[in-house]
């Protein structure tokens, strides 16, 4: 079916251009925005990732000034909260796989290592064979496959790194460059490229080997945040004013994600889980507001 997908992509976006968009159905269970632990009491978080079973990852952020006092947050689907010190995590996979960053020092002189967390045991996440450093952490897949970012010397690469360590760099062709956001269960993988000093900012979709850019009509830049194991990809586009328009990609057709009481400048998705489909969201104004979704 991706394949297919994949094939269908470069006709079907010559003609996309002038296709109706139309409005997904969706519901929204809300998501709070503070979370209780032990320590801290009643703290506001920021939610980074969903799996299919609605556990949700994310920090909260003690301090803009001592990052060593930012705590990951797991936020378990029945409301219980486990929190470790001095990390940030980022998504979870159906497996109870973790990944983030562990975190120190301070502001301008921040140090942070990648990491993976199984139960309570901690393990460094490098790239086999390439000593460079990883700058950003985005997917996990329940092989263990992760997707990201690294830093050689100074521009910055994608990745998708399997489970033992080996690794592929990620570069759409021609692009300056590439931000891998997501990967699904099949290994396919979606995110964002940037061609020029962002002239050009698109999703794409890799598979196989295969490139395919994928750019919801009518806005300036598309950021792709994931995809499902049936092939439904979801993104955030922003329009040439600024605003944020969620969407949703299945066979040939984009549908708009309207999330409610959001701000238009703000508002995204976060993450998508790659089963069910679950959508994280956030709202985006000054009393944010998250969401757990599904749409169709």
């Amino acid at each position: 079916m991706l394949r297919s997908l994949l094939l269908a992509l470069a006709s079907l976006l010559w003609a996309v251009g002038i296709q109706a968009q139309t409005q997904a159905a969706c519901t929204f269970n809300l998501l709070p925005m503070t979370v209780t632990t032990p320590n801290l009491g009643a703290v506001p978080w920021r939610p980074q990732g969903i799996n299919d079973f609605g556990t949700v990852v994310g920090a909260v952020s003690r301090s803009a000034v001592d990052h060593s006092a930012t705590v990951g947050i797991i936020r378990w689907p029945g409301g219980g909260v486990t929190a470790m010190t001095k990390t940030y995590f980022v998504a979870r996979n159906n497996k109870g796989s973790t990944i983030g960053f562990a975190l120190g020092g301070t502001f301008g002189a921040t140090t942070s290592k990648p990491i993976l967390l199984n139960g309570t045991t901690i393990s460094d996440i490098t790239l086999k064979g390439l000593g460079k450093e990883i700058v950003f952490l985005f997917g996990i897949n329940k092989w263990g496959t992760i997707v990201g970012v690294y830093v050689d010397p100074s521009f910055r690469h994608g990745f998708k790194r399997w489970r033992h360590g080996g690794f592929i760099t990620l570069e759409f062709p021609g692009s300056f460059e590439t931000f891998p956001t997501s990967v699904n269960d099949n290994g396919t993988v979606v995110g964002t490229y940037v061609i020029g000093n962002g002239q050009r900012i698109s999703g794409f979709i890799y598979d196989k080997g295969q490139w395919a850019t994928l750019d919801l009509p009518g806005v300036l830049e598309t950021f792709l945040v994931g995809i499902t194991n049936a092939g439904v990809i979801f993104g955030n586009g922003i329009k040439q004013d600024g605003t944020t328009v969620p969407f949703l990609y299945q066979n040939g057709t984009f549908k708009v994600i309207s999330i409610p009481n959001s701000d238009p400048y703000s508002r995204r998705l976060m993450s998508i889980s790659p089963r069910r489909g679950l959508i994280l969201a956030v709202t985006g104004d000054l009393t944010e507001q998250g969401f757990i979704a599904q749409c169709q």
